[in-house]
């Protein structure tokens, strides 16, 4: 549903190709070459999307969404786990190489052993903040919940193409 300006049946073989790179029937490569053939409006024209041209585009839609059905699947476990040892407590984790956001940095250190709540429940929410100086027009400063990495109430701007974890 984050998938904005193509047709329904675009949006289902996207969904398709992205589960075939989860399971691991297609690499990551061939499902954004098979989504980026797949990007089209509801006419069958190629899809406006302020990602770029439709390779780029595809390749954020893979990471992305991709990203996010492992995020969703760690959360439930998680819990799962909650629930047999109750108290359990989740961090932040990013990827520091130079191409991640402030605010997930920033959230890692916080919520690292030794940070500022540091690990916190698993019931509860990340809030991630975004400064001025990352904000965009997309994504306004502020602070934001999220339950785990990629969550999908959060703005497209603090998520796409996110490699961060709980753990």
């Amino acid at each position: 549903d984050l998938i904005q300006n193509i047709g329904d049946k675009s949006r289902k073989d996207i969904e398709t190709q992205i589960q075939l790179s989860i399971l691991g029937a297609k690499t990551p490569f061939e499902a954004m070459q098979a989504i980026g053939s797949k990007l089209k409006d509801a006419d069958g024209n190629p899809a406006p999307g302020v990602w770029g041209d439709l390779l780029t585009r595809a390749e954020v839609v893979e990471r992305t969404e991709g990203g996010r059905v492992l995020s969703v699947a760690q959360d439930s476990r998680l819990k799962q786990w909650d629930r047999n040892q109750p108290g359990l407590l989740k961090t932040w984790v990013a990827v520091n190489d130079g191409r991640t956001r402030q605010s997930h940095l920033d959230a890692w250190e916080r919520y690292s052993p030794g940070g500022n709540p540091g690990p916190i429940p698993v019931s509860e929410p990340y809030i991630l903040r975004v400064r001025s100086d990352e904000a965009s027009k997309s994504l306004p400063a502020g602070e934001y919940e999220l339950m785990y990495p990629l969550d999908p109430a959060a703005p497209i701007g603090l998520v796409a193409q996110c490699r961060c974890s709980s753990a």
